[in-house]
């Protein structure tokens, strides 16, 4: 069942990441098989591919705009380390087991929560 406007904040919130956690599963499972005749960094590219097709309408509705930023360095360092770290991701989906990989991939709040107060020692 997907959640619609309708149902509570909460319950919605719980069953979108439900949802979310079952499709990357099932990514990782898809990754997995086709790593038997494709390099991980080929499919990060086709995943990629495939994501720009799926953004495209949206950014033919909003305008280029819709990426207007007054930090494109910050934005374009942020880009390269989201790119570094998704195929560090499918690297290790294809390489290590499946199970070790995805238990991996659930330290990353920790980095994200840790992150706002290595930011503050780099400012010093």
């Amino acid at each position: 069942m997907i959640p619609d406007k309708h149902t509570h904040p909460a319950a919605r919130a719980v069953l979108l990441m439900v949802f979310s956690t079952v499709l990357f599963g099932l990514m990782a499972v898809v990754i997995r098989l086709a790593s038997e005749t494709q390099h991980p960094f080929e499919i990060a590219f086709f995943r990629n591919l495939f994501g720009l097709l799926f953004t495209l309408p949206l950014l033919f509705k909003h305008g280029p705009g819709l990426l207007k930023t007054s930090k494109l360095p910050l934005y374009l360092l942020r880009c390269a380390i989201g790119t570094v770290g998704m195929m560090a991701g499918f690297w290790a989906i294809v390489h290590l087991p499946l199970a070790q990989a995805v238990a991996i991939s659930y330290s990353t709040p920790l980095f994200v929560t840790t992150a706002p107060v290595w930011s503050r020692c780099w400012r010093r």
